[in-house]
């Protein structure tokens, strides 16, 4: 039986995040445990993204008030969780959309961010939150690949909105390159988050898209 109350999945666009969202809610119901699941941009997405920080303020007025919003619903959510029967799975959550923030909105450096995360994990201490990080060996490779078999008004949003960034401009990022180095960059900080998430935790190497092999190691990581 489960544990946990939350489960995190993480990983640069293109390692498989959805996939394996969608192997563990198929898990779950094919053992009866209630859950819900929440995609990157669902419109019933409980906690709060980038768009309700913007930056019509100045930046330590959106920084903040990015942290307290995202505290804030982080933590209605969780009430409400510990008080149902239910686990809830988010794809996204935990690392790409608010490392988006930090770093190509708000330009923020790795002590700021792991300030937020400290905060954050107290509040989600009481439902043991699993974190599944699915990594890439060839970040080139893996955002090549979701770039082409993507459409192609996908690509251009991200790379717009990655060198049109605050963060983007500052080091001049532009085209497919640029948005490689972001992704490169996001990465190692994701590394640097995993290796200090406090709670149930486990990576794999995704790098051969091997779906079969992450879904064995997923279903023996939950005991499924």
């Amino acid at each position: 039986m489960l544990d946990t109350k939350l489960i995190f999945i993480e990983g640069i666009s293109g390692s498989g995040k959805s996939t394996i969202t969608d192997f563990i809610s198929n898990l779950l119901t094919q053992h009866n445990i209630d859950h819900n699941t929440y995609f990157e941009w669902a419109e019933n997405h409980p906690i709060c993204g980038e768009d309700d920080v913007w930056l019509n303020e100045d930046k330590q007025s959106s920084l903040y008030r990015y942290r307290q919003l995202n505290y804030a619903k982080w933590q209605e959510h969780i009430t409400n969780l510990v008080n149902s029967d239910n686990i809830s799975i988010f794809d996204s959550s935990l690392m790409q959309t608010p490392l988006n923030a930090f770093i190509l909105l708000l330009n923020e450096n790795f002590k700021t961010i792991r300030y937020f995360y400290k905060r954050l994990y107290k509040i989600f201490h009481i439902c043991n939150p699993y974190l599944i990080y699915l990594r890439q060996n060839d970040v080139y490779l893996t955002i090549s690949r979701v770039y082409n078999s993507r459409p192609r008004e996908w690509g251009d949003f991200v790379i717009k909105y990655i060198c049109n960034s605050p963060y983007g401009k500052e080091k001049c990022l532009k085209g497919f390159d640029g948005m490689v180095k972001y992704f490169s960059e996001r990465q190692t900080i994701e590394d640097r988050l995993f290796l200090t998430y406090p709670y149930k935790k486990l990576q794999i190497d995704n790098s051969d898209f091997d779906f079969e092999k992450c879904e064995d190691k997923v279903r023996e990581f939950l005991y499924l």
